[in-house]
């Protein structure tokens, strides 16, 4: 019994032993020590390190990627840059494509127009009325038109002289400081040559339609289209007549109307006598206050004489004198008592004797010029124009 017992004893100190030592683990477990506190902080810091090297990697990736991405949005904006400045070309292109095809549209009905007038020879044919291309390229119209062919012819008329300005400055004549050269070629010899040549660089373009309206009137005729000689021979005017005063036509109608009645006589003009001043006129031309007077609105209507003698060549040099007082000079012209001085054309082809005969009829002439003044009567008829 006593041997028993101590072997059971031991068996329980033996237990309580395994218990004490279990417990003592389980306590080292959970106890931290000081060495295993610096193992854990070094792990843990091990791990902090390497996740700040991750992150840090990637920082640098994405600045890269950053970088990458601006240089890309800088080329985008250059080439939308350069896309702007393209498209804005081609809106300028497409603007002067625009404008050209208006001043092409403008030009076309301008060069119908021109056409179209360019058929207009009668009297009663209409006008188109020609407009002026701006610098914009769009049209400007003239204030004041002709709307038809005798309209047109009448614009020469000394009545209608302010017209021919206003359409003269309207179009732009060009050339009319060369139109008193011209003028001098059909016209008299002038002896004084430098001064109308001074004269004609400083003249300004309505001094220059006033002083030759024919001249102005046949450059306008081309400006608009109209092609001149076939309205002049519709008008019946040689190329160089001046336009004279028609009969009534109630004085016709009357006639017509009754040719058993007593036929009325026709009223004549009345006398003109040819003085020295004004024969020493035909002469030299006219001075510039004559040219540049205006006439009557009775000379609105223009006539044409068919029993005339005279030539082309007479008509042409006395295109400046007064439509009043034509008829005494042709009359002189036909007596012989009147010779006109020829032009440098003409004695460039005049042989030496002819030269001669024409200085002692000068000579003649400007003899008889001082001694009377000798009145002459019209009495060629003229024909109303219808």
């Amino acid at each position: 019994m006593s041997s028993a017992r101590p072997s059971g004893r031991n068996a329980d100190l033996h237990d309580r032993i395994n218990q004490l030592d279990s417990r003592v683990l389980e306590l080292q477990s959970t106890v931290l020590t000081k060495d295993g506190y610096v193992d854990r902080r070094n792990r843990e810091d091990d791990h902090i390190r390497r996740e700040m090297e991750t992150q840090r990697a990637t920082s640098h990736r994405l600045d890269f990627n950053v970088v990458a991405l601006r240089s890309d949005v800088a080329q985008i904006n250059s080439r939308l840059d350069s896309v702007d400045s393209r498209l804005d070309s081609v809106d300028s292109r497409l603007d002067s494509v625009d404008s050209r095809l208006d001043s092409m549209a403008s030009h076309m009905r301008l060069s119908d127009r021109v056409r179209f007038n360019s058929l207009a020879h009668t009297i009663s044919a209409p006008i188109s009325s020609v407009p002026v291309i701006t610098a914009t390229g769009a049209l400007k119209w003239p204030g004041y038109f002709p709307r038809t062919v005798w309209k047109f012819w009448c614009l020469k008329n000394r009545s209608r002289v302010h017209r021919l300005v206003e359409l003269a400055e309207f179009y732009q004549l060009g050339g009319y400081k060369d139109w008193s050269r011209m003028q001098q070629t059909d016209m008299f010899a002038n002896s004084d040559s430098s001064d109308s040549s001074d004269e004609s660089s400083v003249i300004t373009r309505e001094e220059a339609v006033r002083r030759f309206p024919e001249t102005a009137h046949r450059v306008l005729a081309a400006t608009l289209g109209l092609v001149y000689y076939k309205i002049r021979n519709e008008v019946g005017e040689d190329p160089d007549a001046i336009p004279s005063r028609p009969l009534k036509r109630q004085q016709e109608k009357n006639a017509s109307a009754s040719p058993g009645s007593k036929s009325k006589q026709v009223k004549m003009p009345r006398k003109l006598s040819v003085s020295d001043t004004y024969l020493q006129r035909l002469i030299n031309g006219p001075s510039v206050a004559e040219s540049r007077s205006s006439g009557s609105e009775e000379f609105d209507e223009l006539g044409w004489n068919p029993f005339s003698d005279v030539s082309e060549d007479a008509m042409s040099k006395l295109r400046s004198i007064d439509p009043q007082d034509i008829g005494a000079v042709l009359r002189a012209l036909e007596q012989g008592r009147l010779k006109l001085k020829p032009s440098d054309s003409e004695k460039a082809g005049m042989s030496p004797a002819e030269s001669k005969e024409s200085k002692v009829s000068h000579g003649r002439l400007a003899k008889s010029l001082e001694k009377s003044d000798v009145p002459t009567e019209p009495k060629t008829p003229t024909q109303p124009i219808s």
